[in-house]
């Protein structure tokens, strides 16, 4: 039997943490293990219909930007892209100040900003607005690694991350073939984006229901020891 600090794993118990873990350690049984991996599966399911919902309207409103707005689509895309790359270095500040759920919430709100702006497409409304979802992504995308990374534990990781952008990626298939439907049917510009405004706000109601997670726990099965903690020199 493996033991710690002079303790075996069995002595510490499940409500005994040792003093020298690494993080908060949580030890579980079979049937909690797999009551808790079942509630992350839904969480992560959640998270990535919401964000196929959303990027199905996203996807095909830049894909067809430049197409309808010319030089115009062209500016709001290099803005947003710019303002999202400038934006990934403070996400994970600005995650970790706000919490990961309202970063998700908000995140993803800055996108049906982007389709609303789109109905009009006027320099005053379309470039803020790039500006704006830029921003957002970079606090959206940062989120939603944090998330699934606090669902999962060393041996599902894979696993949720598969889950999570296996629903994504459908978004490109549904927005592209919706809009075309549209397209074909002789709908209106206007009326498009003003029902890819409102499948973006969907999605992003849809993230309200997600779970909340705490920041992440070590997870040991009963009888296993803690690791010993490392000092920054050893963990390099």
């Amino acid at each position: 039997e493996r033991s710690f600090m002079g303790k075996s794993a069995v002595e510490w118990g499940s409500d005994d943490t040792p003093p020298d873990s690494q993080e908060e350690v949580v030890f579980e049984d079979d049937v909690a293990r797999r009551k808790r991996r079942l509630k992350s599966l839904l969480n992560v399911v959640v998270l990535g219909l919401s964000f196929c919902i959303v990027f199905s309207a996203f996807q095909p409103t830049q894909a067809f930007m430049t197409t309808l707005n010319k030089t115009l689509g062209y500016i709001a895309l290099a803005v947003l892209y710019f303002a999202f790359a400038v934006t990934t270095f403070p996400a994970p500040l600005i995650v970790k100040k706000f919490g990961v759920r309202l970063s998700l919430i908000v995140g993803g709100a800055t996108y049906v900003l982007f389709e609303a702006a789109s109905i009009a497409s006027t320099p005053d409304l379309l470039i803020p607005a790039a500006v704006v979802i830029g921003v957002g992504a970079g606090v959206l995308w940062t989120a939603q690694g944090e998330y699934v990374a606090r669902c999962a534990d060393k041996d599902n990781l894979g696993i949720l991350n598969g889950v999570f952008f296996g629903l994504f990626q459908i978004s490109s298939l549904i927005g592209n073939v919706g809009v075309s439907v549209l397209i074909n049917k002789g709908t209106s510009t206007r009326l498009i984006f003003t029902v890819l405004t409102i499948v973006a706000g969907g999605g992003v109601a849809l993230m309200m229901l997600l779970g909340r997670v705490d920041p992440k726990k070590e997870v040991l099965a009963k009888g296993v020891a803690a690791p010993p903690r490392l000092t920054m020199w050893q963990e390099i």
